[in-house]
């Protein structure tokens, strides 16, 4: 998992963050992403189709099944759900993956 995202980065909107994937012909891949900010995500691929949305404190797993070279993760909105996760560990992981990962659970209680 890469924090692609870290606390300082996230006092304000941030700019999209774009992963590379690569997978053989044929195959599908995963987006693996823990969201530890007040923000929504959009989930695009590389023609800017919004796939799914990742809403603040919580984890995600998205089946990539249409052929794209890299998804984006672009910051939509602020929302101010009920956290225990501090501000100062505000952050944004993702991971590319070729097999489903297992998710962890609500990351916000």
């Amino acid at each position: 998992m890469i924090k692609v995202l870290s606390a300082g980065q996230l006092t304000s909107q941030p700019a999209p963050v774009s992963l590379p994937t690569h997978f053989p012909e044929g195959k599908v891949g995963w987006l693996h992403v823990i969201n530890l900010s007040p923000y929504a995500y959009e989930i695009q691929d590389d023609s800017g189709t919004v796939r799914s949305v990742v809403t603040a404190f919580r984890e995600r797993v998205v089946g990539l099944k249409v052929r794209t070279e890299r998804v984006q993760l672009v910051a939509v909105a602020t929302q101010t759900p009920a956290s225990n996760v501090p501000n100062s560990a505000w952050a944004l992981y993702a991971e590319v993956l070729d097999q489903q990962p297992v998710m962890e659970g609500n990351l916000a209680t």
